[in-house]
Protein backbone atom coordinates (compact mmCIF):
# COMPACT_ATOMS: atom_id res chain seq x y z
CA UNK A 1 0.00 0.00 0.00
CA UNK A 2 2.96 2.30 0.56
CA UNK A 3 4.09 1.42 -2.96
CA UNK A 4 0.70 2.49 -4.34
CA UNK A 5 0.85 5.66 -2.23
CA UNK A 6 4.24 6.57 -3.72
CA UNK A 7 3.64 5.38 -7.28
CA UNK A 8 3.42 8.77 -9.00
CA UNK A 9 6.24 10.26 -6.95
CA UNK A 10 8.82 7.57 -7.72
CA UNK A 11 8.41 6.42 -11.34
CA UNK A 12 11.97 5.08 -11.71
CA UNK A 13 11.65 2.98 -8.57
CA UNK A 14 8.27 1.68 -9.74
CA UNK A 15 9.70 0.73 -13.14
CA UNK A 16 12.51 -1.18 -11.43
CA UNK A 17 10.01 -3.02 -9.22
CA UNK A 18 7.82 -3.93 -12.18
CA UNK A 19 10.87 -5.22 -14.07
CA UNK A 20 11.95 -7.36 -11.12
CA UNK A 21 8.44 -8.72 -10.65
CA UNK A 22 8.20 -9.57 -14.35
CA UNK A 23 11.53 -11.39 -14.16
CA UNK A 24 9.96 -13.45 -11.39
CA UNK A 25 6.97 -14.21 -13.63
CA UNK A 26 4.51 -11.81 -12.01
CA UNK A 27 2.67 -9.67 -14.54
CA UNK A 28 0.79 -6.79 -12.99
CA UNK A 29 -0.28 -3.35 -14.19
CA UNK A 30 1.50 -1.60 -11.30
CA UNK A 31 4.31 -2.31 -8.86
CA UNK A 32 1.85 -2.18 -5.96
CA UNK A 33 -0.42 -4.77 -7.56
CA UNK A 34 2.58 -6.98 -8.31
CA UNK A 35 3.80 -6.82 -4.72
CA UNK A 36 0.28 -7.64 -3.50
CA UNK A 37 0.14 -10.60 -5.94
CA UNK A 38 3.51 -11.85 -4.68
CA UNK A 39 2.44 -11.56 -1.04
CA UNK A 40 -0.79 -13.39 -1.83
CA UNK A 41 1.04 -16.18 -3.67
CA UNK A 42 3.46 -16.84 -0.82
CA UNK A 43 0.80 -16.62 1.88
CA UNK A 44 2.01 -13.36 3.40
CA UNK A 45 -0.55 -11.04 4.96
CA UNK A 46 -2.21 -8.71 2.45
CA UNK A 47 -4.08 -6.54 4.91
CA UNK A 48 -3.43 -4.92 8.26
CA UNK A 49 -6.27 -6.84 9.89
CA UNK A 50 -4.26 -10.04 9.26
CA UNK A 51 -1.54 -8.71 11.57
CA UNK A 52 -3.89 -7.41 14.25
CA UNK A 53 -4.34 -3.76 13.29
CA UNK A 54 -7.65 -2.34 14.52
CA UNK A 55 -9.23 0.07 12.00
CA UNK A 56 -10.43 2.16 14.93
CA UNK A 57 -6.82 3.32 15.27
CA UNK A 58 -6.38 4.66 11.71
CA UNK A 59 -6.63 8.32 12.73
CA UNK A 60 -4.18 7.94 15.62
CA UNK A 61 -1.74 5.96 13.49
CA UNK A 62 -1.91 8.49 10.64
CA UNK A 63 -1.18 11.32 13.03
CA UNK A 64 1.77 9.46 14.57
CA UNK A 65 3.24 8.73 11.13
CA UNK A 66 3.08 12.39 10.10
CA UNK A 67 4.47 13.58 13.43
CA UNK A 68 7.48 11.34 12.81
CA UNK A 69 8.25 13.38 9.68
CA UNK A 70 9.18 10.40 7.51
CA UNK A 71 11.46 10.78 4.51
CA UNK A 72 9.29 9.72 1.59
CA UNK A 73 9.11 10.32 -2.17
CA UNK A 74 5.58 11.73 -1.85
CA UNK A 75 4.74 14.38 0.73
CA UNK A 76 3.16 12.74 3.77
CA UNK A 77 0.07 14.26 5.35
CA UNK A 78 -2.60 12.89 7.65
CA UNK A 79 -5.22 12.58 4.90
CA UNK A 80 -2.88 10.61 2.63
CA UNK A 81 -1.71 8.28 5.40
CA UNK A 82 -5.31 7.81 6.54
CA UNK A 83 -6.23 6.75 2.99
CA UNK A 84 -3.22 4.40 2.80
CA UNK A 85 -4.12 2.77 6.13
CA UNK A 86 -7.79 2.43 5.18
CA UNK A 87 -6.81 0.67 1.94
CA UNK A 88 -4.35 -1.55 3.79
CA UNK A 89 -7.05 -2.42 6.33
CA UNK A 90 -9.49 -3.42 3.56
CA UNK A 91 -6.79 -5.56 2.01
CA UNK A 92 -7.97 -5.38 -1.58
CA UNK A 93 -5.43 -5.51 -4.40
CA UNK A 94 -4.15 -2.04 -5.24
CA UNK A 95 -5.55 -0.96 -8.60
CA UNK A 96 -3.87 1.08 -11.29
CA UNK A 97 -4.49 4.79 -10.90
Amino acid sequence: YATAFNEAAAPQAMAALIAALREAGLLAPTAAAGIWDLASQIGAPTCLADVGFDPAHIEEAATLVVEGRPVNPRPVDVAGVRELLAAATRGSRPEAT
